[in-house]
Parts: C-alpha cells; structure tokens; sequence
C-alpha cells in the first residue's frame, strides 16, 4: 500500500512538472517577453564573473531581435558592474524550440565563454527545473498536507 501510495504522488508530481513545461512555449506570446529576455541575458552575463567576451545562442525564432537584445543587456552590465564586456550572437548553435525535459532548450538564452569552458543555461526550462527542484518538499506539502 505504501509503495501504490509514493507512485501516486510521483505520478502526480511528473503530471504538475509536464503541465508547467508545457506553459513555457506561451511565454514568447505574452507581452513582456523581450524584458524577460534581457532580464536573462543580464543576469547571464553578471554570472559569469570577470569575463570580458561572450556569446549567446537563442531559439531561431529569437535570432531577429536578440542582437539589439544583447546591446541593451550589455549595457545594463555594464552600468551595473562598471565592467566591459564584448558580447555576440552565435547563430551556429541554436536551442530547441520547444522545453526538452532535462536539456537546455525552449524560450530563453545560454551564453558562453572561454569557447565553451563556461556556459550559463538561462532558459526558462533550466531556470524551472532548477525552481521545482528547490521547492519540491512545499510542493509536495502543498499537493499531500501530513495529517493532524
């Protein structure tokens, strides 16, 4: 009884992370997508430290807008770390269109530096998986309250 009880609530769990992965290929419909997009590409940037030289890979669906996108990060940046960074589109690498469970991948960009020796997954996907994980135990209290 108890192991048919841990599948249920397992079964419910991967039901509640599908249903919110699904949601993230509406977020480049819904207004204010290109802030998000910035917000992501600035934190991305500060993460990685004392580098000087990026690039960014997107969606193909992204590649239009993100180099006037990465201009307004890579001021942002600079105005908030006084540091200068040199930071590119890189159209050869593209991230899936849609969030692959465990890949980087869906909405969102991936910088990286030193030729690929550091990387910054900043998707949404990554960015949720990375949110569900750290509050799976108030989830799980959420969804299965412990009896009185």
């Amino acid at each position: 009884a108890r192991v048919t009880k841990m599948e249920a609530r397992q079964a419910l769990i991967d039901e509640l992370t599908t249903d919110c992965v699904s949601q993230l290929d509406q977020a480049p419909k819904k207004k204010g997508f290109k802030k998000t997009l910035k917000a992501l590409l600035v934190q991305g940037l500060i993460s990685l430290f004392d580098e000087t030289e990026a690039q960014v890979c997107c969606r193909v669906e992204e590649q239009a807008i993100m180099p006037q996108l990465i201009a307004d990060a890579v001021a942002e940046y600079k105005k908030q770390t006084g540091s200068e960074m040199t930071c590119t589109l890189n159209t050869s690498i593209t991230i899936p269109s849609h969030p692959i469970h465990g890949s980087p991948s869906g909405p969102g960009v991936i910088i990286i530096a030193r030729d690929g020796g550091v990387v910054c997954d900043n998707t949404l996907n990554t960015r949720l998986t990375q949110a569900f994980e750290e509050l799976l135990p108030t989830i799980r209290h959420g969804l299965f309250p412990a009896k009185a």
